[in-house]
C-alpha cells in the first residue's frame, strides 16, 4: 500500500492505529515499571522488549485466541531465552542451539500466520540474547526479567484493550467499509471503456480478497462480545452492529454479480449506459467512505443524511433503457439488455441500503437492533478457526513441505550469517542486528521473500539516516522521547500495512532507545547500516535454496476453489430441499416468514468459497512475482480464477430468484444437484446434462432457464480448464 494522504487519513482512522497506540503504550508502561522497580535501565531495556516480541502476537481479533497466543509467547520466549543464555559462552555450541531453535521454531508456520507471528516473536528474542556471553546467574535474572516484561505487557494489553473495546469494534468496522468501497471503485472502473478489462479485473480480485479479509475481521472481532443486552446498553455498539448487518447486505449485493465486462463494452460501445453505471459506482465508493470515517468518529451530520446519492446516474440509466426498447435492442441483443436490467436493479438496491446505513450514522440513533434475534444461532464456524496441534508439525516434516523447507532454509541462512560475523570482526559486535534482518526479511514464499527484503533495506537504511539527522538537530531527553514514542506507535501500526514505512520507524525509535543506555547512535546508525545491507545480501541469496515455488501449491488453492463452489451449490440444494421442496405444493395461505431459516449450511458455504478465492487468487499473485521461468499456466489460472468467481455470481443469482419462492420443483433441485456433482468430481459429461424442458413454463419465471444455461456454461468451462491444466 502506497503511503500518501489518504493512507494517512486511513490508518488514523483504522484498529491497525488503535492497536499500535496500544501495543506501544503497553510496551513502554513494562519497560517503564520494570526500570522503577529494579532501579536500572538495562533491566526494563530487558522487559521492553520481551513486551516487544509479545506485542508482535497481539494483533486485532477473537480475544480468547489473543491471550492463549499471547501466553504461548511468553511461555515459548521464555524457554528459548533459556536455552541461548545457556549457550552464549560457547560459540560452537551457541550455533548449534540456534540453528535447532531457528528450525524448530520455523516449523511454527505450520499452524498459519498466527503460529508464524509466533515464531517471529521468539526468533527476536532469540538473536537478542546471544548478544554477549552470559553465566547462568545472569541467563536466570535474563529469562525473568524478559518473562516479568512480557507478562506486563499482556496484562496491561488486556486492562486497556477492554477500555477500548468498542472503539476496536467501530475501528475494525470502519476498515472493512474502506476495503468495500476501495472494491466498489475498481468494480466502476471495470464499466469505465478505457479500462484494460484483463489487468482490471487481476486488480479487482486483489481488492475483493481485502475486502472479505476485513469482513472476516469484524466478525471475530464483533460477534465474541455482541448480546442483545449489550447492544440495547450502548448506542455507539447498536450502530456499528446495525452498521456491520446492512455491511453484509451490501457484499451479497456486489459479490452475487460478475458481468462478463468484455461482452458489455462490446455491445454498449455507442450507449452512454456504462458510463451512468460507472458514475453511480464511483459515488457509491465515495458515500462509503465518508461513512466509515464517520463511524470511527461518532460524529452526527444532518446533512449527510440528506444525500442524494446516485439518483441522477439511476434516472439517465433508466432513461437509457427506455431507449434501447425503443429501437428494439431488448430483441437484438436479449442478454446484453437483461444485464443492464439487472445492473440497474442491483444499483437501486444498493441505494436503498446505503440510505439505512446513513440513517445509522446520522442524526437517528434510537432505531431497533437489525436481526438480534439470529446472535444466538451464529455458528462458530463463521469465525476464524486457529488449530493448534502437534500433529500439524509432524505432518510438516517431509521434504515435500513447504513449512519444512522453509525451516531449513532460514536455519542455513542464520548459519551463514553467524559465519560471515566471525568471519569480519567489524560486523561481530552488533551481528546480532544483521541476524534480525534475516530474520524478518526471510519468508516461506520467495516473493514475499523479496518485497520484504527490499522494504527493509530501504527502511532501515533510510531511518538510520534520519536518526542521524534529529541527533544532530537535538540531544534533549523530553524531544527525543517524543520522537521515540511516536515511532513506536506509528511503526507498530503500519507493520500489516506498509512494511517500508514500518521498518524506517522502528528503526528510528530502537535507536534512540539505545541512544538512551549507550549514547553513541551516531555510530550506532551506521553499524545498522552496514549489517542490514549485509543481512538483506545473506536472506537474497539463501532465497534461492530449497525452494518453494508457488507452482507447486496453487493447483491444489484452484481445486479448493473449485470445491468450495460445489460445497456451496450443494448448501444452496439442502436448503432448498429442507425448506422450499413440497410433495404438494403449498396452500395460498403459507407465507415465506412461516417457513424456518435457522439452516445457514449455504451461508457458511459463501463464507468458505470467498475464502478460498482469496487463497487462490493470493497464490496467483504471489506465482506472478517469481522468476518467469518458474511460473507455469499464468493465463489458464487466471482464466479459472474468473470462471470460479462467476460461478459464486451464478449461484448468487439462483439463491436471490429461488429463495423468495414458497414452492421449488424437485427436478429442478435435482438438476442442481447433478450440477454440483460435476463440478465437485470434474465430470464434464454430467456438467453437459440438460435443463428439464418446461421448467420456466412450470415456474412463470421465463428468465430461469437463462439463468441455469449460465449456470452450466460456467462449470463447463472450469471443468474444461481443470482438465487442460492437469493434463499438461
Amino acid at each position: 500500500m502506497p503511503l500518501n494522504m489518504s493512507t494517512v487519513r486511513r490508518l488514523i482512522y483504522s484498529h491497525h492505529f488503535l492497536s499500535g497506540i496500544r501495543r506501544g503504550v503497553c510496551v513502554l508502561f513494562a519497560f517503564g515499571l520494570v526500570t522503577y522497580v529494579f532501579n536500572d535501565t538495562g533491566s526494563g531495556l530487558i522487559a521492553g522488549l520481551g513486551a516487544s516480541c509479545v506485542a508482535l502476537i497481539d494483533q486485532t481479533g477473537h480475544l480468547k485466541r489473543r491471550i492463549l497466543e499471547m501466553l504461548w509467547g511468553v511461555l515459548l520466549g521464555g524457554l528459548t531465552v533459556a536455552l541461548t543464555g545457556f549457550a552464549t559462552p560457547y560459540p560452537v555450541i551457541l550455533i548449534g542451539v540456534v540453528i535447532f531453535l531457528c528450525f524448530g521454531l520455523s516449523m511454527l508456520q505450520a499452524f498459519g500466520p498466527r503460529g508464524g507471528v509466533i515464531s517471529l516473536a521468539c526468533l527476536l528474542l532469540m538473536t537478542i540474547t546471544m548478544h554477549t556471553p552470559l553465566s547462568i546467574f545472569q541467563t536466570l535474572l535474563h529469562v525473568l526479567i524478559t518473562m516479568i516484561g512480557a507478562i506486563l505487557y499482556v496484562a496491561s494489553s488486556l486492562v486497556v484493550g477492554r477500555l477500548t473495546q468498542v472503539q476496536e469494534e467501530e475501528q475494525t468496522l470502519t476498515a472493512a467499509l474502506l476495503a468495500t468501497s476501495d472494491y466498489i471503485e475498481q468494480r466502476g472502473l471495470m464499466y469505465d471503456p478505457d479500462t484494460d478489462v484483463d489487468e482490471g479485473y487481476n486488480t479487482l480480485m486483489q481488492r475483493q480478497s481485502k475486502m472479505i479479509a476485513g469482513h472476516q475481521a469484524v466478525r471475530d472481532v464483533l460477534l465474541p462480545n455482541i448480546s442483545e443486552n449489550k447492544l440495547n446498553r450502548s448506542t455507539k455498539r447498536k450502530m456499528t452492529w446495525n452498521v456491520f448487518v446492512e455491511m453484509v447486505g451490501l457484499l451479497d449485493l456486489f459479490l452475487s454479480t460478475q458481468n462478463d465486462y468484455k461482452f458489455m463494452h462490446r455491445d454498449l460501445a455507442k450507449s452512454d449506459s456504462l458510463i451512468f453505471i460507472r458514475d453511480a459506482l464511483f459515488k457509491y465508493a465515495n458515500e462509503i467512505e465518508r461513512l466509515a470515517v464517520m463511524v470511527t468518529r461518532g460524529t452526527r451530520f444532518t446533512h449527510f443524511t440528506q444525500n442524494t446519492g446516485a439518483k441522477a446516474e439511476l434516472r439517465a440509466l433508466d432513461y437509457e433503457l427506455e431507449k434501447m426498447q425503443r429501437r428494439g435492442f431488448d430483441l437484438t441483443h436479449p442478454e446484453t439488455f437483461s444485464i443492464c436490467t439487472r445492473v440497474l436493479k442491483r444499483l437501486k438496491s444498493i441505494q436503498r441500503a446505503l440510505l439505512r446505513m446513513r440513517q445509522q450514522v446520522g442524526t437517528d440513533r434510537s432505531l431497533a437492533v437489525l436481526e438480534a434475534k439470529h446472535l444466538q444461532h451464529l455458528p462458530p464456524e463463521m469465525l476464524t478457526h486457529h488449530e493448534y496441534r502437534l500433529a500439524l508439525i509432524i505432518d510438516n516434516l517431509r521434504w515435500s513441505s513447504s513449512v519444512f523447507r522453509f525451516a531449513l532454509r532460514l536455519s542455513t541462512a542464520l548459519g551463514v550469517g553467524m559465519l560471515v560475523a566471525i568471519a569480519f570482526p567489524i560486523l561481530q559486535s552488533h551481528s546480532y542486528w544483521m541476524l534480525i534482518t534475516i530474520i524478518v526479511i526471510m519468508r516461506p514464499s520467495f516473493s514475499t521473500t523479496s518485497q520484504r527484503n527490499n522494504a527493509r533495506l530501504f527502511g532501515t537504511v533510510a531511518g538510520c539516516g534520519m536518526t542521524f539527522l534529529i541527533l544532530s538537530f537535538t540531544q534533549d531527553p523530553v524531544l527525543l522521547t517524543v520522537a521515540l514514542v511516536s515511532c513506536l506507535i506509528i511503526g507498530s501500526a503500519l507493520t500489516l500495512l506498509n512494511y517500508l514505512t514500518s521498518s524506517f520507524f522502528t528503526t528510528i525509535a530502537v535507536l534512540l532507545a539505545l541512544q538512551f543506555l549507550i549514547l553513541d547512535s551516531y555510530q550506532l546508525a551506521g553499524d545498522r547500516a552496514i549489517e542490514t545491507v549485509v543481512g538483506s545480501m545473506v536472506a537474497f541469496g539463501c532465497s534461492y535454496l530449497y525452494p518453494w515455488w508457488e507452482a507447486r501449491s496453487i493447483s491444489r488453492f484452484a481445486q479448493a476453489a473449485r470445491e468450495a463452489n460445489a460445497q456451496y451449490l450443494i448448501g444452496v440444494t439442502e436448503w432448498l430441499k429442507n425448506h422450499r421442496v413440497f410433495s404438494t405444493p403449498p396452500t395460498s395461505d403459507s407465507h415465506l416468514a412461516d417457513i424456518p431459516q435457522d439452516d445457514l449450511s449455504w451461508h457458511l458455504g459463501r463464507k468458505n468459497v470467498y475464502l478460498a478465492l482469496s487463497n487462490f487468487t493470493d497464490s496467483l499473485q504471489r506465482m506472478m512475482l517469481e522468476p518467469k521461468a518458474k511460473q507455469i499456466h499464468v493465463a489458464e489460472f487466471n482464466h479459472l480464477l474468473i470462471q470460479n468467481h462467476t460461478l459464486v455470481s451464478r449461484t448468487s443469482i439462483i439463491i436471490e430468484t429461488l429463495f423468495p419462492l414458497n414452492h421449488v420443483p424437485l427436478r429442478l433441485v435435482g438438476y442442481l444437484e447433478s450440477m454440483a456433482l460435476a463440478i465437485q468430481n470434474n465430470d464434464l459429461s454430467l456438467a453437459h446434462s440438460e435443463l428439464p424442458e418446461g421448467i420456466g413454463t412450470d415456474m412463470s419465471l421465463p428468465d430461469i432457464e437463462y439463468l441455469f444455461t449460465q449456470l452450466r456454461t460456467t462449470i463447463e468451462q472450469i471443468i474444461l480448464e481443470s482438465q487442460s491444466i492437469h493434463q499438461s
